[in-house]
């Protein structure tokens, strides 16, 4: 019965203590400065009506001091009505309150959605089975289609990935799929509808049973699928399931028509499954490598064993050895080279070097994840960054309200209430404002995902990340927002629980050296971190503007830019001729068309061919190699080029005339220095192709690739001139050249107008000729700094709201001060002092803390902005005119926030402040 006992006196204990409480009310302070009110209009002293107030409630608090030996109870206890003071607070103080759950959500929220995607992209696994078992053969993102050696190889041929797959029993899976994603035109048989342009993606019969993924509908494709004559069949994602067919359970089974060919639908993968690799627009479609001739026909990749076009990935059993897998893989590797030796024929030293290395596989193909880790990284440090200035300004705020409190507080601690309960108290308001602003955070944290894809992804229909707070970004709001907690409100509970009980007793405010330190050590601490901001924001704005205002080699007002697949179309290479003509003269008519031409890409698009190349009067070397492009005559004209020696690509250069080339400028810097180029002859290949063609003109540098890098050396040819090329490589090239991929437009007028006529046009000509994308020029061109546009945008955004935190702060210290010194002012005033006097002492005050932020926030920024190097382009790290900007631009947001303070402090009245408490 003990045990009985003792919880019955624990329920008493919990009742005396909630009826102590009750009287109190949560507000012993408030009823004790009541009382003292009253007794003093009653005609007492003010010393002597706050000792009767204290007198008259002492008993209730010596109940609650009665209970304190109940710990479990009273502090359990404690914490609920710390919970309930809070909220009450809250409630009494909506505009402060709002102020503090509003900052926090915007710095919450920021790393929350930076979270998110850090989490998704960089390090999120593949939503599979046993992710952890998967390893990639090869740990770089070569792409899309790669000839000859590679040194660490990473994308394999067909031939290569099968040698592979059959004699490494120690993956239990191994899977190829197709590295570069293209569009395939597919239309549902039966339907009268024209179609559509798809991504589809060629993989090996074991895809999805290695990577353990279940179908959402029917079956997914199996290896008896990817057998020569077996019949053609696609699997399609979740998305494209539910977008273009409406999740009609009927589409199992139902035939469609891929590039001309029939194939079958034989189920729909999981939802949440987008592929291997985390990028923009994943695969509508998957197709089995064995397809890939009867819907690439013509230039079929898949027996050729020079041409390494596909990743693989494979699920090692558990037994198995990293490092003898990893020597197991080379020396098959090696055998495979010795037995194709017209693999790197050029560099026959280099194939001893050629390995194979094994990388984790539980994030797939990771090229965006990549490409993106290093500009993410940067965001979450600025977002922290913003969180910190945030917190810094939130501490100030409950600085200044427990200076306000302050009597109230010597009161509770002349009641007996001890400094740790006083900090107990203030800690869980703060946890409470901290918590208020994690769950607003949330939905910022969703909208900012959101924006920050629109912003990363500019022209991509669809990136494969789920946006929804998931629980590990609920835990990390949680996490952070208790990190803010005691990040702003420790500081103010602590110094606030340091009053002097005394002080209460006589009325007195003084006081309050240490909460005025620290809260100038709190603004000086704002003025530096928001320096580095500036001065990352000006360093990543003036970088973007150099990359955009550069000169591209061509220009970007009034073109059009169509990316079509001509292949998809199914003409034949004999066609091409009349095809080629009868766009010429279709385009050239329509209205508002100042010119018109077509390549195999456009520049900027993303897309780049390059070859080995020989040239006529330099000794041949493997290593020389170009960039190189096929182009209609009017080329460059409507794209822009100036042509700076002899000729551009015109209407005589048939596939009947002499062969020709022209070059640009870094091609005859690197290749024909000190040399008249015209006249010369190159070819691509080796030694004995350097006459195949003749160098007719030199263009100007343009970029095709990097707007950040030099121009390649480029070189242009007309289109439907052949080389009879013996290797089968070669060939295969040069029949996949003949093709156009894009047409440039060159117009005047509404642009909408044009860019339906040249629709109209293309279907007039072929119904099967499919536009895949419509972009401006300015749009191609944007879209390759959409990763700078982004750092930019949010770093100046960040910065502004780190200005405006910091100058708040100041107005607020700054206007504490004044109100502190009122008698002291008026004072000075009084016996003589001008008010231009008083106005700069105030202003001196500001330049101190501007300039104690300064001192810190320079080395800070230099230190910060040199970690983001690579990231800019066209100026250094510490340039020193955007850190004198972001300096002038604080200086003068510092003394806006400190004049309005020292103003009124110069217009005090004397009489008034004297007589000032």
């Amino acid at each position: 019965m003990r045990w009985t006992k003792s919880l019955a006196h624990r329920f008493r204990s919990l009742w005396r203590v909630t009826r102590a409480d009750a009287e109190l009310d949560g507000e012993l302070a408030f009823h004790v400065e009541e009382q003292a009110k009253a007794n003093i209009a009653a005609g007492m002293g003010p010393r002597e009506a706050r000792e009767a107030a204290l007198r008259e409630f002492g008993g209730v608090a010596q109940i609650r001091e009665e209970c304190r030996d109940e710990r479990g109870v009273s502090l359990f206890y404690d914490f609920g009505r710390d919970v309930r003071l809070a909220l009450r607070q809250m409630r009494r103080s909506p505009a402060f309150s709002a102020v503090i759950v509003l900052s926090l959500a915007l710095g919450i929220g920021a790393n929350a959605a930076i979270f998110t995607l850090v989490h998704t992209i960089l390090v999120q696994q593949l939503p599979v089975s046993n992710p952890e078992q998967l390893f990639r053969l090869g740990d770089e993102g070569t792409c899309c289609v790669y000839g000859g050696l590679q040194g660490k190889f990473s994308i394999f041929s067909y031939p290569l990935y099968k040698e592979l797959r059959d004699h490494t029993p120690q993956f239990s899976q191994l899977a190829a799929f197709q590295a570069g994603l293209r569009s395939v035109s597919v239309r549902r048989e039966g339907s009268s509808q024209a179609a559509d342009a798809r991504i589809g993606q060629f993989i090996s019969g074991n895809y999805f049973t290695t990577f353990g993924v279940a179908p959402a509908a029917g079956r997914l494709i199996v290896p008896e699928d990817d057998a020569p004559g077996a019949p053609p069949v696609v699997a399609i994602s979740y998305r494209n399931w539910l977008r273009n067919f409406g999740l009609d359970p009927s589409i199992v089974g139902s035939g469609v028509v891929v590039n001309g060919t029939h194939a079958t639908v034989v189920g729909v993968a999981a939802p949440d499954f987008y592929g291997e690799t985390m990028r923009p627009d994943p695969p509508d479609f998957w197709i089995p490598l064995s397809a890939e001739p009867a819907l690439h026909a013509g230039f079929s990749l898949l027996d050729q064993p020079d041409q390494s076009w596909l990743y693989s990935i494979g699920r090692l059993r558990s037994d198995a050895d990293l490092a003898h897998v990893q020597a197991q893989l080379t020396g098959e590797l090696q055998q495979w080279l010795a037995a194709h030796p017209e693999i790197g024929r050029d560099s026959p030293s280099e194939r001893p070097q050629q390995r194979i290395v094994l990388s984790s596989g539980s994030r797939g193909v990771t090229i965006v994840r990549d490409r993106l880790s290093g500009e993410l990284k940067i965001l979450f440090a600025v977002s922290g960054l913003m969180l910190l200035i945030a917190c810094a300004n939130i501490a100030n705020l409950l600085l200044a309200r427990g200076a306000a409190y302050r009597g109230q507080t010597a009161i509770h601690l002349a009641m007996g209430a001890s400094r740790m309960r006083l900090v107990r108290q203030a800690l869980t308001s703060a946890i409470v404002l901290a918590l208020g602003g994690g769950v607003v955070a949330l939905y910022v944290a969703y909208a900012g995902s959101q924006a920050l894809l629109v912003l990363l992804f500019r022209n991509a229909a669809r990136m494969p990340i789920d946006t929804t707070p998931s629980p590990i970004v609920l835990g990390f709001a949680l996490l952070l927002s208790l990190a803010a907690a005691a990040v702003f409100g420790m500081a103010p509970a602590w110094l606030n629980s340091r009053g002097d009980p005394s002080e209460a007793l006589r009325g007195s405010g003084r006081g309050g050296l240490h909460a005025g330190f620290s809260r100038k050590t709190l603004v000086a601490f704002q003025v530096a971190l928001s320096l580095v901001l500036l001065a990352g924001a000006g360093l990543f704005t003036a970088s973007l503007n150099n990359l955009q205002n550069q000169r591209f080699g061509f220009e970007t007002q009034g073109r059009l830019a169509f990316r079509v697949n001509s292949a998809l179309a199914g003409y034949r290479v004999e066609q091409l001729s009349a095809l080629y003509a009868q766009m010429d003269q279709r385009l050239s008519r329509i209205p508002g068309v100042l010119r018109a031409s077509y390549s195999l890409y456009s520049p900027m698009e993303g897309t780049n061919w390059a070859t080995g190349i020989a040239v006529e009067g330099r000794p041949y070397d493997s290593r020389d190699n170009a960039s190189w492009n096929r182009v209609s005559a009017n080329y460059f004209d409507v794209v822009g080029t100036r042509v700076v020696r002899g000729r551009a690509i015109g209407l005589q250069d048939s596939p009947d005339s002499t062969r020709v080339a022209v070059v640009n400028e870094a091609f005859v810097h690197k290749f024909l220095a000190g040399v008249d180029p015209i006249g010369k002859h190159m070819g691509s290949g080796d030694a004995t192709h350097v006459g195949d063609f003749e160098i007719v003109g030199v263009v100007e540098d343009a970029k095709y690739t990097s707007a950040r890098e030099l121009a390649n050396p480029m070189f242009f040819l007309p289109y439907l001139q052949m080389v009879d090329y013996q290797a089968a490589e070669d060939r295969s090239i040069q029949l996949r050249s003949s093709y156009f991929g894009a047409i440039e437009v060159h117009y005047s007028g509404a642009q909408g107008e044009v860019e339906q006529a040249v629709r109209r046009s293309l279907a007039d000509i072929d119904p099967n000729m499919l536009v895949l994308r419509v972009l401006t020029f300015e749009q191609q061109v944007s879209g390759n700094f959409a990763l700078e546009r982004t750092i930019a945008r949010l770093t100046v955004l960040f910065g502004g709201l780190a200005l405006l935190l910091s100058g708040i702060g100041l107005y607020g210290l700054m206007a504490h001060r004044v109100t502190q010194r009122t008698s002291e002012i008026g004072l000075r005033i009084a016996l003589g002092a001008s008010r231009g006097q008083m106005l700069w002492m105030i202003l001196r005050e500001v330049l101190l803390l501007l300039l104690a932020g300064v001192a810190v926030g320079i080395p800070a920024a230099l230190l910060a902005t040199r970690a983001t190097a690579s990231l800019l382009y066209g100026l250094a790290p510490g340039d020193p005119l955007v850190l004198a900007c972001a300096v002038a631009v604080l200086s003068v947001a510092a003394l806006l926030a400190g004049f309005l303070p020292a103003r009124r402090a110069s217009r005090v009245d004397p009489m008034t402040a004297l007589r000032y408490e």
